[in-house]
């Protein structure tokens, strides 16, 4: 094994089979990465004028390791949609405790709302995550107390199909194309990190200091 993770082309199978996997998975820690955006208001990558940057947790919907890009889903009424659209940059991290992996990807993100891939992630949608998109309120809208942004008479039950494409103008989906990865093997023999180019069509990696 030690041979193996010092090939960069098995480094380079292994973490597309992970990611893979991830989204089927759902034990996978890789199936829940940590999705960070900018808004405009940056300079050489440093926020202005109380800008911070966005970090928040995701559900890796989809991969395609032929195109090499990750799929997730969001509401179109988000605060991200905005940063997405002034700056499409954004950056993945995935850590499997277990395995002491750690997975950092930078891409950059088109959004789709009413196309063709839109319509298929939609149709693969499990209904409890359709279910969100019909919330009354936009996220992060203040709210009066700890309650349900679901209208009354659609809580507690099972929705009909019909019920749940009222929520599909509030469904996008964050399509990412890789740019770069940075795989991090914490492992006890020594730890290994490798950075792999994607943005030419020819993937160039580097072996890199931990």
């Amino acid at each position: 094994m030690q041979e193996a993770r010092e090939s960069h082309a098995w480094v380079w199978d292994q973490l597309w089979i992970r990611l893979l996997a991830a989204v089927e998975d759902r034990q996978s820690p890789w199936r829940t990465p940590v999705l960070a955006t900018l808004d405009g208001a940056t300079l050489g990558g440093i926020a202005l004028d109380g800008h911070w940057p966005a970090a928040r947790t995701v559900i890796l919907r989809d991969v395609l390791p032929q195109s090499r890009h990750l799929v997730a889903h969001v509401d179109r009424r988000s605060p991200k949609i905005n940063q997405l659209q002034s700056n499409p940059h954004a950056s993945w991290t995935f850590y499997d405790p277990a395995a002491a992996i750690q997975l950092r990807i930078n891409s950059q993100i088109s959004l789709h709302t009413e196309d063709e891939l839109a319509s298929s992630q939609w149709s693969k949608t499990p209904a409890s995550s359709r279910k969100s998109y019909l919330s009354t309120e936009p996220p992060g809208a203040p709210l009066p107390g700890p309650i349900s942004t679901l209208p009354a008479e659609l809580r507690g039950r099972e929705l009909t199909e019909q019920e749940l494409m009222a929520g599909r103008p509030n469904f996008c989906v964050l399509l990412a194309r890789v740019l770069e990865i940075d795989w991090y093997d914490l492992h006890p023999a020594g730890h290994l990190r490798l950075k792999f180019d994607c943005r030419a069509e020819q993937v160039d990696h580097q072996w890199i200091a931990t």
